[in-house]
């Protein structure tokens, strides 16, 4: 009997051994058990930041379903299993079912979850958010290593040009099509993470809110790769276009997703937010 484990499943576990190495709770009961509760905040923040997400994103489809606000907020809220009985997106498809598109509700839920809940013997009541840089970047590379190595399909806009690593090649009933390797450029950017953190560890610079810089890099970097993706742009639906994806990959930007108003979004915040302090 073979033993697999998912990129994800990996990358969850490698995160949780490098965050209990940061936090140092080995041998220390208090510790294990305020980091218990860290754990415990991490993870309904993001699911709840994360459904919240899932919903406005498929609000669109909801509305090209039911042409209507009330009715569509209807779907969402009593509407469970509504896409597989209906042809519509029920509530629990969007919580349950589709996978997450980005790391904002991580980066979210560190942030609320240290800003409203203290940590005594954690770190001296406040918790430093850098020690979250670390292990989130080891995340993504390895989550992204996971999908490069399996071949994992993410929908990206074809190429001109076959440049190697950057595109790869997808077969099509009607031949191939060049695209780009979307992993790739997930890969490097968290090595570049990875790899910043390191150097500023090494001059004892971590005094600095890194974490902060952490996350605006990496939503300037998921608003600019968004470009490259194949996806429906979020405002099209509303305006009654198709709702479908394209069968074949597109060669231009054809409007914003919903990854990048949240980039766009959660960016501007943080830029007001750093200028007023």
């Amino acid at each position: 009997m073979e033993f697999e484990i998912s990129p994800v499943k990996l990358s969850q576990l490698i995160f949780l051994i490098l965050l209990i190495n940061q936090f140092q709770v080995i041998g220390d009961w208090n510790k294990i058990k305020e980091f218990s509760k860290l754990l415990i905040l991490l993870k309904l923040s993001d699911i709840l930041i994360s459904a919240f997400f899932e919903i406005l994103n498929f609000w669109p489809f909801i509305w090209h379903f039911d042409q209507g606000f009330i009715h569509s907020l209807n779907t969402i809220l009593f509407t469970w299993n509504g896409f597989s009985q209906f042809e519509k997106i029920g509530l629990w498809n969007v919580l349950f079912t589709f996978p997450k598109f980005n790391l904002i509700s991580d980066f979210l839920s560190i942030i609320l979850a240290i800003k409203y809940f203290k940590f005594k013997t954690l770190n001296d009541d406040k918790i430093n958010q850098n020690k979250f840089i670390y292990p989130i970047f080891v995340f993504g590379l390895i989550l992204n290593f996971g999908f490069i190595i399996s071949d994992y399909q993410i929908s990206s806009n074809s190429s001109n040009v076959n440049i190697p690593i950057l595109t790869k090649e997808i077969l099509q009933e009607n031949g191939s099509t060049i695209v780009w390797n979307f992993p790739f450029f997930y890969f490097v950017f968290f090595a570049s993470g990875i790899i910043t953190y390191y150097l500023y560890s090494k001059k004892g610079s971590l005094q600095i809110n890194l974490f902060k810089y952490s996350f605006l890099s990496y939503l300037i970097f998921l608003f600019f790769i968004e470009f490259l993706k194949n996806e429906v742009p979020y405002f099209t639906t509303f305006l009654n276009s198709s709702l479908k994806t394209d069968a074949n990959p597109r060669t231009s930007w054809t409007g914003f997703t919903f990854s990048q108003i949240q980039a766009l979004f959660f960016g501007i915040v943080v830029l007001i937010r750093s200028y007023r302090k």
